[in-house]
C-alpha cells in the first residue's frame, strides 16, 4: 500500500511538473529598454515556441491568434499573427529582439505589404504592395525619412507595368 501510495505522489508530481514545462506563464520585463519575456515558473529568460489563443464565440473553441519564437527572452525568428477565423494576418522575422521585416496579408491569404525596418524600427529599405489577386502592385526604397527614393515601379492589376518614377532627390 506504501509503494502504491508514492508511485501515485511520484506520478502526481511529474505531471503537474510536466504541465509547467509545457505551458509556461510569461511575463514581460523592460531590461535596457527591451521586452524581455521571462518564464514566472523558473525566473529565467524564456526560450521556445509560445502560441497566444483566445476564445471564438462563434466556434466555440479557443484558436491560435499569435505564434512567437523566443531566444533568451527576445523575439528570436518569425511570429505570426492570426485572425480569430485562423487567417494568417501578418508575419514578423526578428533577431535577437530586433523588428527586421514585416509582411501583412489579405483575407485570401495574399500578401498585401512587404517591408524591411530600419534600425530606428520603422519602415526602411525594400518595400513592396501587393494586390488581392497576388499580383506586385509597386516596389522601391523607403529611405532614412520615411520618404520614396530611388526607382519605383508600378503595375496593373494584371502584372504588367504602369510606370516608373524617379525620387532620387534633386539639390540645387
Amino acid at each position: 500500500m506504501k509503494k502504491i501510495l508514492t508511485v501515485l505522489i511520484l506520478g502526481m508530481c511529474f505531471m503537474v511538473t510536466g504541465c509547467k514545462d509545457k505551458h509556461p506563464v510569461l511575463e514581460n520585463r523592460m531590461i535596457n529598454g527591451s521586452v524581455v519575456v521571462y518564464n514566472t515558473n523558473n525566473n529565467k529568460p524564456y526560450t521556445g515556441e509560445y502560441n497566444v489563443t483566445s476564445y471564438n464565440k462563434l466556434n466555440d473553441a479557443y484558436v491560435i491568434t499569435e505564434k512567437n519564437s523566443y531566444k533568451k527572452g527576445l523575439k528570436d525568428g518569425a511570429c505570426y499573427i492570426y485572425s480569430q477565423d485562423g487567417v494568417l494576418e501578418k508575419k514578423d522575422i526578428y533577431i535577437k529582439g530586433k523588428l527586421l521585416t514585416s509582411n501583412t496579408y489579405y483575407e485570401n491569404g495574399q500578401l498585401k505589404i512587404k517591408y524591411a525596418l530600419g534600425e530606428n524600427g520603422k519602415p526602411m529599405g525594400p518595400f513592396e504592395t501587393y494586390y488581392e489577386n497576388g499580383q506586385l502592385q509597386s516596389k522601391g526604397t523607403i529611405g532614412e525619412l520615411e520618404e520614396k527614393i530611388g526607382i519605383w515601379e508600378y503595375y496593373y492589376e494584371n502584372g504588367q507595368l504602369k510606370t516608373k518614377e524617379n525620387y532620387n532627390r534633386v539639390e540645387n
